[in-house]
């Protein structure tokens, strides 16, 4: 008979890190024989913000019920923002487990600021010591945890994100040096710099996608106009599934300029995956993975640099080659789907070795 675990976590249809979170795990631990029961925490109907409420916290219960049905180990998948963190402090105070795993996501520890006072600081880790371990995406997210509750130092670990790494691969032959921005567009992922880095190098040696959306859409189209660049950069919009694959297969470079406190993006690891050639900022968990000139390139959130980096490469497409099959052997190695499952079947079974 498999074992079994409850994963708490958003709807597997949406889209989103966490949800890809779910369905990658979901897949690692069917091939390491544990089975997955799957519990939504948010209420995604049209009701108000009470009824939502009322909603959440009848779900909450209704997963303390439930985790007695004989699981391997409660896994909760929150993210790090205030309101998700109460949530889990809010589900951890009601579960009775004693194989409760929290795994952090996206956000910033800098968003629980208002649990600063001791006192209910006090409390709050008092609720927190329920769960058996905590997993961070990287050493930037462990130590920011770590600055506001210290004593859990001993529970923390690193765990970082994991893709299935199978994939059909496609030479690629394209006469321009073709790069791609597939991310939410706001300013502190660095579409901007992006775009201003292009006037700077030369119409016939490169073509740029963009792909994402978000607050910073109009800024993007004015600034191509302005600029006259609608026949070296174009605005593709949102792009899912297979269209979205199309794009990174097709791509030589993925480029993500962020200023943001970054954790493990799928779609630096989708970009690794598809061998377009990464190059990023040295941001939260990409310092983690990235090894600068090995499997990737650092650069920073600045035009010049941006441009700088690119016409280097506009003449050495053996580098990246070499550099894309180093990505692909680095993600087979150490973040596939097999990795994921073994990994987690360690923690779930207090294993020390993850």
């Amino acid at each position: 008979m498999k074992k079994k675990v409850m994963l708490v976590g958003p709807n597997r249809n949406i889209v989103g890190g966490v949800a890809t979170h779910i369905n990658i795990l979901t897949e690692a631990l069917e091939k390491v024989g544990i089975n997955t029961d799957i519990y939504e925490l948010k209420d995604y109907s049209n009701k108000n913000k009470l009824v939502k409420k009322l909603s959440d916290i009848m779900k909450i219960l209704k997963i303390r019920k439930s985790s007695s049905n004989g699981y391997l180990a409660v896994h909760l998948n929150p993210s790090i923002y205030y309101g998700s963190f109460l949530k889990l402090i809010l589900t951890l105070f009601f579960l009775k487990h004693n194989n409760i795993v929290v795994q952090f996501h996206g956000g910033s520890f800098d968003n629980l600021s208002k649990l600063n006072n001791s006192l209910l600081k006090t409390g709050v880790v008092r609720i927190l010591k329920k769960a058996k371990c905590f997993l961070f995406l990287s050493t930037d997210q462990k130590e920011a945890f770590l600055s506001k509750f210290p004593d859990l130092e001993d529970f923390s670990f690193i765990v970082p994100n994991f893709i299935n790494t199978e994939t059909n691969f496609i030479q690629k032959d394209n006469k321009k040096l073709s790069i791609l921005f597939l991310a939410r567009l706001v300013e502190e992922k660095g579409v901007l710099d992006l775009i201003n880095a292009t006037t700077k190098i030369d119409e016939a040696d490169i073509e740029v996608k963009i792909i994402g959306e978000g607050e910073c859409k109009e800024k993007i189209l004015c600034l191509i106009k302005e600029n006259q660049l609608e026949s070296k950069i174009k605005f593709l919009g949102a792009k899912f599934g297979k269209e979205k694959e199309k794009h990174l297969q097709e791509a030589d470079i993925y480029i993500l300029p962020s200023n943001w406190k970054e954790g493990i993006p799928y779609t630096v690891l989708e970009a690794m995956k598809y061998r377009a050639m990464v190059l990023c900022t040295p941001q939260g968990g990409l310092k983690d993975i990235i090894i600068d000139g090995y499997n990737g390139i650092f650069i920073e959130k600045d035009a010049e640099s941006i441009a700088r980096t690119v016409k280097k490469l506009i003449s050495n497409k053996p580098l990246i080659n070499t550099i894309n099959e180093n990505a692909y052997q680095y993600l087979e190695k150490n973040l596939s789907i097999n990795k994921a499952g073994i990994t987690f079947k360690n923690i779930y079974l207090r294993e020390t070795q993850y």
